[in-house]
C-alpha cells in the first residue's frame, strides 16, 4: 500500500502539533486549511517569490477584506512554513522583510445598551456554558482567552 506524501505545510503542522499549545495548533491548522492550502493549490510553494506573496497579501486585504490581525497571522504562518521548507526541502531563500503591508485598524463600536440587554436576556433564558462565558465577558470585561483559561 502506497503511503500518501505530505505537503510541506502538513509536515510543518505535524511538527507544531507536538511543540505548541493545543489552542495555538488549532489556530495554525485553521489558517493552513482556510487560507494557505487554497493559495498553494494555485501557486506551488517551490515557485513562490516575494512578488507572489505581496500579491497574495494584497488580495487578503483588499479583496477578501480580512482584518490586519488575521492577515498578519496568515503571513507569519506562511513565513514559518516557508522557512521550514528552506531547512528541510531546500527551497530557495525568500526575503520576507520586503513583504510589508499597512496596518489599517478597524474601529470597533461599543455595544449599545439595547444590544447588552439582548445578550443578557439570552444568557438568562439559555442556561448553557456559553451563556456563563458571555455573561463574564459582558459584565466582568474578560476577553475570550481569559474566560477559556478560568478553572
Amino acid at each position: 500500500m502506497e503511503e500518501k506524501k505530505l505537503t510541506i505545510q502538513e509536515e510543518w503542522l505535524l511538527t507544531k502539533k507536538i511543540s505548541v499549545k493545543y489552542s495555538t495548533y488549532c489556530k495554525y491548522e485553521s489558517i493552513v486549511t482556510k487560507h494557505i492550502n487554497p493559495y498553494l493549490k494555485e501557486n506551488k510553494i517551490e515557485e513562490l517569490t516575494e512578488l507572489h506573496i505581496i500579491h497574495y497579501i494584497d488580495h487578503l486585504i483588499n479583496v477578501m477584506n480580512l482584518s490586519t490581525s488575521i492577515v498578519n497571522s496568515i503571513q507569519c504562518t506562511l513565513k514559518a512554513i516557508y522557512r521550514y521548507g528552506e531547512r528541510t526541502h531546500g527551497l530557495k531563500k525568500l526575503d520576507f522583510n520586503v513583504i510589508k503591508f499597512s496596518q489599517k485598524s478597524k474601529t470597533k463600536e461599543p455595544l449599545t445598551l439595547e444590544k447588552e440587554m439582548i445578550i443578557w436576556q439570552y444568557c438568562l433564558n439559555n442556561k448553557e456554558r456559553i451563556s456563563l462565558a458571555m455573561s463574564l465577558g459582558l459584565y466582568a470585561g474578560l476577553r475570550i482567552g481569559e474566560i477559556c483559561a478560568l478553572k
